[in-house]
């Protein structure tokens, strides 16, 4: 009699253990579902308006959220472009740069006030940007580059649908009363800043350019070491202005130093950090 009641006492606690087992595996599996079922709505939750922003971005067309918004972009055919911005913090900027994917960019150091609009010019859209005969728009990958208030640098990227004129017509703005330019450098207002010897050697490029420099420089390890961006197999620095190209620009040292110059041009008459400048007679 003792062991069948350990055996009944035995059978029965195996019974609810295993039913203990089986209630427990069905709340598990009610918790996954329940799990599925609000990851599968979250998803369609956060899925919907995502697309309803996008489709709001395109319907916008060159307004975009940011720093700063394009209100109007127009070029013809020459490449003559003007792009109206419009500052939507609520604190000045300086616009210091507009890019255009394929190379071309413009330069600039002006002031657009807190949610203030300015008509910009452009140049060199014609091969970065072109306007086709007979194309009414040109959608371009666009860059603007600002320093803010607190002197910090921001760049923002924008796809802008730039609108296409014709070849005699030339875009201007619409309020005309200030026109933000770009920067041309080299000239004597906006001299290029010259920081190491590589500066120093690409003078050759625009003899006609205006330079001054932005700090003392030592041309060492350009000129006299093998590995040097100047050594030239040893010949070093070549000056700037030769023969009939003579340097026909402006030089300006601002009391700093260069130092280390090394040219070696034993055969050449007239060597130095300029060969030949403008209205010298041979």
């Amino acid at each position: 009699m003792l062991d069948k009641k350990n055996n009944f006492n035995k059978s029965h606690v195996f019974d609810s253990v295993a039913q203990g087992t089986i209630e427990y595996l069905v709340i598990i599996a009610v918790v996954v579902v329940l799990s599925l079922i609000i990851v599968a709505l979250t998803i369609n939750i956060t899925s919907s308006p995502s697309q309803q922003i996008s489709t709001s971005s395109e319907k916008l067309g060159n307004v975009a959220v940011g720093g700063i918004s394009v209100v109007e972009s127009v070029s013809n055919l020459e490449g003559e472009s003007l792009v109206v911005l419009s500052n939507n913090s609520s604190d000045g900027i300086t616009l210091k740069k507009i890019s255009v994917e394929g190379g071309s960019e413009s330069n600039y150091d002006d002031y657009i006030g807190a949610v203030d609009s300015v008509p910009v010019n452009l140049s060199g859209l014609k091969d970065s940007c072109p306007c086709l005969e007979g194309q009414k728009s040109v959608r371009c990958e666009f860059v603007f580059e600002y320093e803010t208030r607190s002197g910090l640098i921001q760049r923002e990227k924008r796809t802008i649908n730039v609108q296409c004129m014709g070849s005699n017509e030339r875009p201007t703005p619409r309020d005309p009363v200030r026109v933000i330019e770009p920067i041309v450098f080299g000239t004597l207002e906006h001299p290029w800043v010259i920081n190491n010897c590589v500066g120093l050697q690409d003078m050759n490029k625009h003899l006609d350019g205006n330079y001054v420099l932005g700090q003392d420089i030592n041309c060492y390890n350009d000129t006299q070491l093998p590995n040097g961006a100047l050594y030239n197999g040893g010949l070093g620095f070549e000056p700037v202005g030769k023969d009939n190209l003579h340097f026909v620009g402006s030089f300006d040292g601002g009391g700093y130093t260069i130092s280390n110059l090394m040219i070696n041009l034993p055969q050449t008459n007239r060597v130095g950090l300029f060969g030949i400048l403008k209205g010298e007679d041979f």
